[in-house]
């Protein structure tokens, strides 16, 4: 996308390599997701879970159980900067 079309900017932090189930409820909650109620769990990650299974459980080796690999990337929101 030319830079001119671009509406917001984001600076790469920091990128790092973790297993799915490390995931915290924290991080969780940044994903947007929300704290819900389940009998003997309360938090964000029920949901999480739910939906990632939605979206992955059927491809080999993606769902939760399987625990896999995934990147996971910080990054802040900045003003656009010149150059490359």
């Amino acid at each position: 996308m030319p830079r001119a079309a671009a509406r917001i900017f984001l600076r790469v932090n920091e990128v790092r390599v973790e297993r799915l189930n490390e995931i915290t409820e924290e991080d969780a909650q940044a994903e947007g997701f929300e704290m819900i109620e389940t009998p003997g769990y309360y938090g964000a990650l029920p949901s999480f879970e739910a939906y990632w299974n939605l979206l992955n459980a059927k491809k080999k080796g993606c769902s939760w159980e399987d625990n896999p690999f995934c990147f996971v990337y910080s990054f802040e929101r900045t003003e656009a900067e010149t150059g490359c």
